[in-house]
């Protein structure tokens, strides 16, 4: 299948998963998903600067590749269900993640997080929060803006407790 430049490809659902991929073309964010995209347990270290164009009304599952940044676009991005960041190789986030909005859960556990983006709390996110299980040292001031409608994990993360906090 190849994507031209102008083209807009609605697919009900596409699982792309256990292929072995390396890579995405740049046409990729021509892409609407009527349900879930499933690229898990490939080989992408990158995403192309398109794919913030993609709408996925269900889940989109990157989760398990070498992801080890994602395009400034990704904030752009819509995600109708969960979305799947875990287990890659994310050191940092684009400073555009704080534009997101995620339906469900957005798992971004289990990568290489030493910080966040300060615009990380206009991100919002229907269910649960998962950060555990990276590097996090501390949160941006704006993490208390945050809109969540579930719980937020930041277990198995270094964080040093702020002043202010009482941990009784």
């Amino acid at each position: 299948m190849t994507f031209e430049d102008d083209d807009e490809i609605r697919i009900k659902a596409w699982d792309l998963s256990h292929c072995g991929l390396v890579a995405l073309p740049e046409s990729f964010g021509s892409i609407t998903v009527g349900g879930y995209l499933d690229v898990s347990y490939n080989q992408l270290a990158s995403l192309p600067e398109s794919f913030g164009s993609i709408t996925v009304s269900e889940n989109l599952c990157l989760e398990n590749n070498e992801l080890v940044s994602l395009p400034e676009s990704i904030g752009s991005i819509t995600v109708g269900g969960d979305l799947y960041l875990n287990s890659n190789q994310l050191a940092s986030l684009a400073e555009s993640f704080g534009s997101i909005t995620v339906g469900g859960y957005l798992f971004l556990c289990n990568n290489l997080l030493v910080s966040l983006p300060e615009s990380f709390g206009s991100i919002t996110v229907g269910g649960n929060l998962y950060l555990s299980d990276n590097q996090l040292v501390s949160l941006p001031e704006s993490f208390g803006s945050i809109t969540v409608g579930g719980n937020i994990y930041l277990d198995n993360n270094p964080l040093e407790q702020p002043a202010d906090i009482d941990r009784r």
